[in-house]
């Protein structure tokens, strides 16, 4: 039996994006919009509703337990932002990365993102830490860079209005960040 889901877009602004329909396969989930094929950073916020061992690669044997997985990424190649994530909702997407291995037992629920023309994951990451009540999973996400981890674990969902107080705090000129919600 198969489920559709619907992308809704919202901006601090809350101005909507243009968005395009795709059809994704796997659980069938409509993205009625579409993030912009625009260089830029995001963050997929992911539930997990079960406890799993994973070999992630050089990372090493990981659990994934229930609660609310942030992953954090940078999308400065063709596509951008639009074609990044949309290949983290394809669950039929080939294994490249180390989230491929753990999609089976998570479910996309929003995007926060920016089309900052500077490259922010690793501030991005280092803003996550100093979110309330988060733990990580070490050097998953993060094999080419200094960070401590990518992937942020949270037992209730983050709030991004706390994400971006955090990142103004660290970074005052850092550009908007937009928000996409995954609804059932």
């Amino acid at each position: 039996m198969s489920t559709r889901r619907k992308v809704e877009c919202a901006a601090v602004d809350f101005k909507s994006e243009i968005l395009r329909t795709d059809l994704v396969p796997h659980e069938d989930v409509l993205l009625t919009r579409r993030l912009p094929r625009i260089k830029g950073t995001y963050a997929v916020l992911f539930r997990c509703d079960v406890v799993a061992r994973i070999k992630l690669g050089c990372a090493g044997l990981h659990t994934l337990r229930p609660g609310w997985h942030v992953y954090i990424g940078s999308a400065f190649g063709g596509g951008g932002v639009g074609a990044r994530v949309g290949r983290y909702l394809r669950r039929n997407a080939k294994v490249k990365w180390q989230i491929d291995r753990m999609k089976p037992y998570l479910t996309p629920h929003e995007i926060w993102y920016t089309l900052d023309v500077e490259k922010r994951e690793c501030l991005w990451a280092q803003a996550m830490l100093d979110m309330p009540r988060v733990s990580y999973l070490s050097h998953v996400g993060s094999t080419d860079c200094d960070c401590k981890a990518h992937l942020f674990v949270f037992d209730k969902f983050p709030a991004i209005r706390t994400f971006r107080v955090i990142l103004r705090r660290c970074c005052p000129s850092h550009d908007m960040i937009r928000s996409s919600r995954v609804a059932a």
